[in-house]
């Protein structure tokens, strides 16, 4: 009989997803043997702990967008003030033109009479 080396990695292969599937199946004949109280708290305990790591990951993404941003406003802001060295006097602002407005045409307008008093209910 021959030995060959593909045939042991895949002895090994085979033998590691066995322990994995003897260890689930394992976990899982345990399970079936606890009380119904101590399964659902089994089960809250665990959806916790995925609720738990899955929270932590997406923290973890976000403080990486976040360095990543902050990293790269700093970049812009450090070029930015290598270049105002050269341009600080054309940063100035300018003070503006005085802007030229037409005069308004005059509005003609109907003077209006002055409103009479209502009168009293009890004068009539």
């Amino acid at each position: 009989m021959e030995c060959r080396p593909e045939a042991l990695s895949y002895r090994n292969t085979m033998s590691d997803e066995k322990k994995t599937n003897d260890a689930f199946h394992n976990l899982r004949n345990s399970f079936d043997e606890l009380q119904a109280d101590e399964q659902a708290r089994f089960l809250v305990e665990a959806a916790m702990s995925l609720v738990a790591n899955g929270a932590r990951e997406a923290g973890n993404a976000v403080s990486s967008v976040v360095d990543d941003l902050v990293d790269g406003l700093k970049r812009e802001r450090d070029a930015c003030c290598d270049d105002s060295s050269e341009s600080a006097a054309d940063s100035e602002p300018k003070p503006k033109a005085k802007a030229t407005t037409k005069a308004a045409a005059k509005k003609t307008t109907r003077k209006r009479a002055p409103r009479k008093p209502a009168a009293d209910a009890g004068d009539a």
